[in-house]
């Protein structure tokens, strides 16, 4: 991939996002159908990262534990992995029941890619923010900026019911 595909995509990415974002505004298209919905969405990427950060660290010593050990290991990977599938099967099916198959399956990746950048910025954001040497005024102000915006967007994002009512109304039923 060279610089003009990678440009292209992320132009694509870009505006998509924007559009989505706008219909979702204006209750065109349901982005999170209900809390759940926004909760499993944002699951999906903590447990898929911790997934990632256990499989990476304890690879090599998961051979060295006790049986039960091991055994503990296995049960709670196998909860993780059962919850994740929990999460997808949820998100996935709520998206698609609100905006039908194509739109639906589209804006359940663009929530997966929302959740992502959301999560690693307010991880960010929170960790200069409980950094006590160099956590400063400006610091915290942004902090407590940014949570307002998240409180805000989250407010926004979750539209299912209001999405609902205005396409009833539309129809006329």
């Amino acid at each position: 991939m060279n610089d003009f595909d990678t440009v292209l995509l992320f132009s694509i990415l870009g505006i998509s996002s924007i559009v989505i974002f706008a219909l979702t505004l204006m209750n065109k298209v349901t982005f999170f159908y209900d809390t759940k919905d926004f909760v499993c969405s944002f699951s999906q990427v903590f447990i898929i990262t911790a997934l990632i950060l256990i499989y990476a660290e304890g690879y090599q010593s998961f051979f060295e534990l006790f049986f039960y050990q091991q055994a503990i290991v296995c049960i709670l990977l196998l909860i993780a992995l059962g919850g994740l599938f929990y999460c997808i099967r949820y998100s996935l099916l709520s998206s698609i029941q609100a905006n039908g198959r194509g739109l639906g399956i589209l804006i359940y990746f663009f929530k997966i890619l929302f959740g992502t950048i959301l999560s690693f910025s307010i991880i960010a954001k929170f960790r200069d923010l409980i950094d006590v040497k160099n956590s400063t005024f400006a610091t915290r102000t942004a902090a407590f900026v940014f949570l307002g915006l998240f409180s805000w967007m989250l407010s926004v994002m979750i539209n299912g019911e209001a999405a609902k009512l205005k396409k009833e109304l539309s129809s006329g039923g």
